[in-house]
């Protein structure tokens, strides 16, 4: 498949295709994007995944940003679902973290959720870091929450800093 610049109608076909392969009961959330970097131009779609987090740096202070403007459902849940796309702007320095649920859901032994408010706090703690220092620095911020707690699902961060 190929996306082009409709990356919604790629969604589109991802969900037919994955609704046609599965069991009712199967699906999943999805976060896909395109990045040209000769317009700085990032464009997405959110199909039922956490809205990633754009930290933006500016001279002042950094601003923080869900990218929660445009998508869908889940795919693979249902044979027909429209997806719209967004576009974003990148400027230098800016931090994109794209996280599964894993962080915002992690549990301390008070059975006490992170939650996004922390996480956000996290990614703010990393303002001008490189991407591979805000990995390692939002990780130890969840460990040190969760205090050796056994979690039940996957933390996976990817994370992307405009230069």
């Amino acid at each position: 498949m190929r996306a082009g610049n409709d990356i919604a109608g790629l969604i589109t076909r991802v969900n037919a295709m994955l609704y046609d392969a599965s069991t009712e009961d199967r699906y999943a959330t999805l976060f896909y994007a395109q990045y040209d970097p000769a317009t700085r131009r990032l464009s997405y779609v959110n199909a039922g995944h956490c809205p990633p987090i754009l930290l933006r740096s500016t001279a002042n202070h950094a601003a923080v940003e869900r990218l929660d403007q445009a998508g869908g459902t889940v795919v693979g849940l249902l044979p027909e679902c429209a997806y719209e796309q967004a576009e974003v702007s990148l400027c230098p320095g800016d931090l994109l973290v794209i996280y599964t649920d894993g962080f915002s859901e992690a549990m301390n032994p008070n059975l006490e959720e992170w939650g996004e408010e922390r996480l956000i706090h996290a990614i703010a703690s990393c303002a001008g870091l490189p991407a591979k220092d805000a990995i390692s620095k939002i990780m130890q911020a969840a460990d040190a929450f969760a205090s050796g707690a056994p979690q039940s699902d996957d933390m996976t961060l990817v994370i992307l800093r405009a230069l």
